[in-house]
Order: structure tokens, then sequence, then C-alpha cells
């Protein structure tokens, strides 16, 4: 039987190590860490060195990082290596929000500059032990679609994974991505190559490996309060499983654990604002979905969402 590979895209305010443990419990074949700052780790910020952290059971894992200098990656990089050795090290190339790629000139922003990506990916690789991983946009805009002369450099660069997300920066995430372009960086590379974008149900994830030739596919935000995805993408690919109605105490059980895991990694105050992205998704379809969300909108402790959670049968 073929193994499908799904993975879990970084997310700033998503994918933190309670939403990663959740979605390697429903079969995810690689999580990534959410964006971490190359300053904040160099300048050992606790908050950022924070982020870092993951648990075992998450392996493997990625850690992502951002930033335009190529030895300021490398310093941040050989600090990840050396205190957490993490399984890849993920340059983040694709980031469209405008404190990176506007403010900061990273993310999305370094498709600008396919010289600065090659110097910066060669740096990493030449230098770590540990693999070396990028994720592109298709380009900074309309008029400079260049992710076909950005993936030959990373693979120059001796990277050995690529994700592509085939929509613009100017994009963000309107419109359709392009995956025909996904299919001509597998073309073109030897490396993996992850394709990444529009994939919303387990027959978008079938669609997106027949016409592209992928190796992996990358799952983001259809996967927020829907971990069930996940595990649907995998039966569906590997076992030909269609995908059932989930009840709404699958929901809540699984809701609830989310909680309980915030509230282990953060405090109390911090599992109630971290969980409200997902609320939503969580109840999507459900009879008296908005009643939930706005009273779980107005508890502030993991304690009393969990206490409000168990009364809903």
């Amino acid at each position: 039987m073929k193994k499908y590979k799904v993975y879990v895209a970084p997310m700033a305010g998503i994918t933190n190590q309670s939403f990663r443990l959740i979605c390697k419990e429903f079969g995810a074949d690689m999580v990534y860490s959410e964006m971490i700052s190359d300053m904040g780790i160099i300048k050992k910020n606790k908050k950022t060195v924070d982020m870092l952290e993951f648990d075992k059971k998450e392996r493997p894992i990625a850690i992502q990082l951002f930033g335009n200098k190529p030895s300021e990656m490398l310093e941040a990089a050989k600090y990840v290596e050396k205190h957490f050795h993490p399984d890849f090290i993920d340059i983040n190339c694709g980031c469209p929000a405008k404190k990176v790629a506007d403010s900061k000139k990273a993310g999305s922003a370094l498709m600008k500059s396919p010289k600065l990506i090659f110097e910066i990916t060669k740096a990493l690789v030449d230098n770590l032990k540990t693999p070396v991983s990028v994720k592109i946009r298709s380009g900074w805009s309309k008029n400079s679609i260049n992710a076909l002369e950005v993936a030959k450099l990373v693979q120059d660069a001796g990277a050995s994974l690529i994700t592509i997300h085939p929509r613009t920066k100017e994009q963000e995430f309107s419109g359709l991505s392009d995956w025909n372009l996904i299919k001509e960086v597998k073309g073109l590379l030897k490396i993996k190559v992850v394709g990444n974008g529009d994939i919303k149900t387990c027959y978008d994830a079938k669609k997106m490996f027949e016409q592209t030739n992928c190796d992996a596919i990358m799952l983001g935000r259809s996967i927020i309060g829907n971990p069930w995805l996940i595990k649907e993408c995998k039966d569906y690919l590997e076992k030909g499983i269609e995908p059932k109605q989930i009840s709404i105490k699958e929901r809540v059980d699984v809701l609830i654990k989310h909680v309980k895991l915030l509230k282990e990694e953060y405090n109390e105050k911090q599992a109630a604002l971290l969980i409200r992205p997902h609320l939503s998704k969580y109840f999507f379809g459900i009879k008296n979905r908005k009643t939930y969300i706005v009273d779980m909108m107005k508890l502030n402790s993991g304690s009393e969402i969990i206490k409000y959670l168990k009364t809903i049968d």
C-alpha cells in the first residue's frame, strides 16, 4: 500500500505544541513550528526561545525560522540545532504578513531576492548537520512569478526539501493557488517537493497528488479546528475510505483535549485566548454553533471553557 505523506503547515498563533500534538494523533507525518524570528533567538528572548520547545511525540518536526541575513539566520539555526535537535530547519520565504514581509523584509519579501535565498540556504546547509528545507510562494506579484528560478537555486544550495504555496505575496490567501506551478517545480527538481494550498477535503488531496506528482501535501488553514481532515486524507488516499460525519461528542472531546494541552503549555488565561481562532471551525455545521462560540468567547480561563464544553451534548 502506497504511503501518502501529509504535513501540517507552519501557522502563526496556531501551530503551537498543543495543536501539533493533536495533529500527530490524527496521523500527521510531519509538523512545523510557528515561524520563529532569527533575531528573537539570537537575543535569547524568552517568549521566542519557548516557541522552540517540542515533545518527542511530535517527531519528525521542522522548526521554521524567518530573517533576511545569512549570518543571522545561521547563528539562530546553530542555536536551534545545538539545543533542540529538530528533524528539519525550515527557511520561511512565504509569509505575506506586513510585519514580516514589508517591515522586516523577510518571509515572502525574499522572493524578490532569489540570490539572497540561495545564500541563506547555502549558509545553513554548509554549516549544519540538520537537513534544511525551504517554503516559498510563487513570487511577489503576478508580474514576478519566479518560483521555478528560486526552487532551482534552493536545490543548488543543498536543501533537502522544498514546499511551494503557489500564490503570490500580493494574493496572500485570496484567489486560487496555481497547482500547475507545483507540477512544474516537481518536474524540475530532484529533491522532495511538498504541495500546499487549497486542500480543503480529502478529495482535494487526491487531486493535488494526481495533478502535481508532489511527494507530500501540506495542510494549513483547513485543519484549524478540524484535525480530522488529516486522518480523512490519509484514509481516503491509502485505503479509499470515505470521510464520515463527525459527531458533536467527538468534536467536544477533542476540543477539551486541545484546551487541556494549552493549559499545560501556557496558563489558564492564555489557553482561553489561544483556543479562540479554532472555536468556529470545531463547531462548523453544528446546530447552536453561534451560541456556543459567543458564550465561550466571554470566558477567561481554560478551565471555564472545559466546564462549559462538558454541558454540551
